[in-house]
């Protein structure tokens, strides 16, 4: 099990069930223009705690652990405000101790759906992730962005294990806050799913 760092960073920790329904909550009772609608599930732990809480449920030992050397730059705490999206009435229903026991069966339940992504080779994360030169009208199911990030490049690495049509963009390859650079991303890859692999911290950082 990777642990970055320290283990210092902290996040608020949402299962994904209230994360699916809170969209499908700002897709019923939001609003165009109201701006963006944050989750969160206030249960903020450092990656430490998580990882000891996981070990717990999996009944497995600290010699589990790999340290990962850090990357620059890593945010240390992502705090989100969500106001906007509780004034509407919505609000997580699951504790993080009872899903993160419901999610830790799920995977012990479904091992073949998830050992085969544990093979997935090294080197396909890190190829290119523009599509392929003389192509003159590309087109892909799935559009994701901030695919350089590590949860955008995990993202791309899986849905390329199940045979997806994946195009994958940076930061520098798509400015997501240039209208006009998205319409035309749109155009021209035209997916069927676009995914923002980004977050923001309290100051509006990406």
């Amino acid at each position: 099990m990777p642990l970055y760092g320290d283990g210092g960073n902290v996040r608020d920790w949402i299962h994904v069930d209230d994360h699916c329904r809170g969209i499908q909550f700002v897709l019923e009772q939001g609003t165009a223009g109201r701006g963006v609608s944050h989750q969160r599930a206030t249960r903020e732990l450092t990656n430490l705690e998580l990882t000891r809480a996981i070990l717990d449920h999996c009944g497995a030992g600290w010699d589990m652990v790999t340290p990962v050397r850090d990357r620059k730059g890593h945010d240390r705490r992502y705090s989100l405000d969500d106001s906007a999206l509780r004034a509407l009435g919505y609000a997580p229903r699951i504790p993080f101790t009872d899903g993160l026991a419901a999610t830790v069966r799920w995977y012990a339940d479904h091992r073949p759906w998830w050992e085969p992504l544990k093979r997935i080779s090294p080197g396909a994360q890190g190829k290119p992730l523009r599509p392929a030169a003389g192509r003159a009208r590309p087109v892909s199911q799935w559009l994701v962005t901030g695919a350089r990030g590590m949860l955008g490049r995990d993202l791309v690495a899986v849905l390329e294990a199940r045979g997806e049509a994946v195009t994958g963009l940076s930061r520098s390859d798509l400015d997501i806050t240039d209208a006009g650079a998205v319409r035309d991303a749109l155009a021209r890859w035209q997916p069927a799913v676009v995914v923002n692999c980004g977050g923001l911290d309290r100051g509006g950082r990406r």
